[in-house]
This record gives structure tokens, C-alpha cells and sequence, in this order.
């Protein structure tokens, strides 16, 4: 998990994902309640860590993940990074299920994950733009 202080660190992106229908018809990017959230970190090496990826129960089976995995993907591939890489649970069956449909493999743990039966680490290589 990331705090506040370290998702506001120069080497991570973060992404809001917005309900516009509940903007009232407001123009600005930041209407709407938040409904899904994801972080970037940018390791500095050629590869990136996806942190704090969460989509409101309510949000859940419209896409919003897929959305927010893709800019996140897209940031990545601006940024440099060849690989990412993320973290989840093994309860997490529609995670685990959305990141297989968009390319990431199990790999064995990584960093603190290590030895944790609760964890399971996934990556994909990402193309540079």
C-alpha cells in the first residue's frame, strides 16, 4: 500500500476514475464521484509497479478497471517502462481474471511479497510508444 505522501512522490502516477453521469453535466475532468482509483510507480529502471487499483462495488462489471489498466499501460509506455508488474490476492478472482485478459502472467513474488501464501504477482511486458 501506498500512503499519501508517497502517492504524491515525483515517480508515481495516480488515476481517477469518475462517474460523469453524476457530474450534472459539468465540463471539468475532476466532476463526477470517484468510482475507481490506480497508481504508477515508476520504478526507475525500465519497469513499474501497479499500486492501489480499486473500483467501487457499484462500479464493478463496467469497464472501469479495463479503463483505468489501460491509461495506467499507456503512462507506462510514455514514461519507458518495459515491464510491469503488480500484486493481488489470490481471493481476488475477477482481478486475477482481468489482469490474465490483459496480458499479465504469474511470476513468482517479488519484493516484500516473497514467501507470502496471500500474494500473487503478475507482469507484462509493455511496448514503448
Amino acid at each position: 500500500m501506498l500512503d499519501l505522501g508517497e502517492l504524491e512522490a515525483d515517480n508515481v502516477s495516480v488515476f481517477v476514475a469518475r462517474d460523469r453521469d453524476a457530474a450534472d453535466g459539468v465540463a471539468d475532468e475532476t466532476a463526477g464521484a470517484a468510482v475507481g482509483i490506480a497508481a504508477l510507480v515508476d520504478r526507475s529502471d525500465g519497469t513499474g509497479e501497479v499500486k492501489r487499483m480499486f473500483v467501487l462495488d457499484s462500479a464493478r462489471g463496467g469497464g472501469v478497471a479495463r479503463a483505468l489498466l489501460r491509461a495506467l499501460e499507456e503512462r507506462a509506455a510514455a514514461r519507458g517502462i518495459r515491464t510491469l508488474q503488480l500484486e493481488t490476492g489470490p481471493d481476488h478472482v475477477a482481478a486475477l481474471a482481468l489482469y490474465r485478459d490483459c496480458g499479465y502472467v504469474v511470476i513468482p513474488n517479488f519484493g516484500q511479497y516473497v514467501g507470502d501464501q496471500f500474494s500473487v504477482c503478475l507482469e507484462k511486458s509493455i511496448a514503448l510508444r
